[in-house]
């Protein structure tokens, strides 16, 4: 069981506070059937609405496979998590018979150094939960930008979203640590990329412009799988930056959520 690591820190440790926080949301969006979503992964305080919202727009389905930066640097370049895991809400099971056809058709392997302490997708469990109790997931860490073992995820995935009802997600932040217009103005590049499922052109503009995104694996795989899957367009739910709340835009981290139709 994969105990959580950072509850009461990022996020609410308990189930009255988590609802209080979701129920205190104001959002409407028609939901729509999506082929992929991008959300991030900071304290709730900061980027949790944004990521609600992103959650609450789309149809979730019974498996949601969850694609994470590495933080850490610790573990397997690709780490695929077959542990159950455990949150406020309760323990979300890992469909450890997807899991398995994942690590033997593609480049990741079984691996829970990489998930030990890794929070940019444990704080997303709770939001799905609180739309789908019942939920499978697997969850997959992406340390490497190597372009051919990436693929080789995108490829894997593909074959088992056509197979299943589910729901690709990529955890990511934005710029990082950078006055606010800046980051709009950088981020603003990787976004109309984003928009027209350009995943090769999203990774490029990221490194030209030496933008600090920590999800662009995770980013790039499920922008390219969504396309492959069948989606026309990337949506911007909400774009949005640490400044809102602090009151300090002189250096923020931003946040994007965007759904793929």
């Amino acid at each position: 069981m994969r105990k959580p690591a950072v509850a009461g820190q990022f996020y609410p440790n308990s189930r009255d506070k988590l609802y209080d926080f979701f129920n205190s949301i104001k959002f409407f969006q028609e939901r729509q059937n999506s082929y992929g979503l991008i959300v991030p992964h900071a304290g709730y305080i900061f980027s949790g609405e944004t990521a609600f919202k992103t959650f609450y727009s789309t149809e979730i389905h019974d498996l949601v496979i969850i694609l994470c930066p590495n933080h850490r640097g610790v573990g397997k370049p690709i780490g695929v998590s077959f542990e159950d895991w455990e949150t406020p809400l309760g323990v979300i099971n890992t469909d450890k018979k997807i899991a398995s056809f994942i690590v033997e058709h593609s480049d990741a392997e079984e691996d829970e150094l990489s998930h030990k302490f890794e929070h940019s997708l444990e704080v997303q469990l709770p939001i799905i939960q609180f739309f789908k109790p019942n939920v499978k997931i697997v969850a997959i860490s992406i340390g490497t930008l190597n372009i051919n073992s990436t693929n080789t995820i995108v490829n894997v995935i593909e074959n088992v979203c056509k197979e299943n009802k589910c729901l690709p997600v990529a955890s990511s932040d934005m710029s990082h640590f950078v006055p606010a217009k800046i980051a709009e103005t950088l981020d603003s590049k990787v976004i109309e990329k984003l928009k027209i499922l350009d995943s090769d052109g999203m990774l490029k503009t990221v490194i030209d412009n030496n933008i600090s995104m920590c999800g662009v694996g995770p980013a790039y795989v499920v922008t390219k799988l969504a396309k492959k899957l069948g989606a026309k367009k990337g949506e911007v739910i909400e774009y949005t930056n640490s400044g809102k709340v602090t009151n300090d835009y002189s250096d923020v981290v931003a946040y994007l959520g965007m759904r793929f139709v």
